[in-house]
């Protein structure tokens, strides 16, 4: 990964001592915090909204340095299934691609069609709300049911927090 001693500065000590309290596999937590010092560079560098003005899928793959390790939703992958996934979202407007319900629905289905390969899902967001997972909610606490990690990062000013789904 690119400027990694800077950007694992950038991560909240109180976010990595989290990440790793999660249980997650070493190669796995390993990945995630690469994910989050490459998401906090970009974010530190042009705000949450700059990743989605252009490719987001192709700057936060270019960033974190990852090439075919990691899915991104929404993304032009079809067929490729990785151990981790990253979706990001951007307002809840349903009109929009990057719409926290949109890239719910995208999610679901990738963890349907990943099943067996996908161990991992990171959801980033700029909102948060009862209502808006309301309809994932069920899925999404079935896959944890079935060992599957699901966890959400929500976005303030430049600062990432892992929130509960609850």
């Amino acid at each position: 990964m690119k400027n990694t001693n800077k950007t694992e500065i950038q991560i909240e000590n109180d976010l990595v001592r989290t990440v790793r309290k999660l249980g997650l596999p070493e190669l796995i937590q390993s990945d995630v915090l690469e994910v989050l010092a490459g998401l906090s560079l970009l974010i530190s560098e042009g705000g949450y909204q700059s990743i989605f003005r252009h490719n987001p899928a192709g700057s936060v793959r270019e960033t974190i340095g990852r090439s075919s390790d990691i899915n991104i939703i929404p993304g032009n992958e079809i067929g490729i299934c990785c151990p981790l996934a990253l979706a990001l979202c951007q307002g809840e407007a349903a009109s929009r691609p990057y719409g926290f319900r949109n890239v719910m629905r995208k999610v679901r289905s990738h963890m349907i069609n990943c099943f067996y390969d996908t161990g991992v899902v990171m959801i980033v967001t700029d909102v948060w709300s009862p209502r808006l997972i309301e309809e994932s909610l069920e899925d999404m606490e079935a896959h944890q049911a079935k060992g599957k990690k699901v966890l959400f990062f929500l976005v303030n000013g430049s600062k990432l927090t892992l929130v509960d789904m609850r």
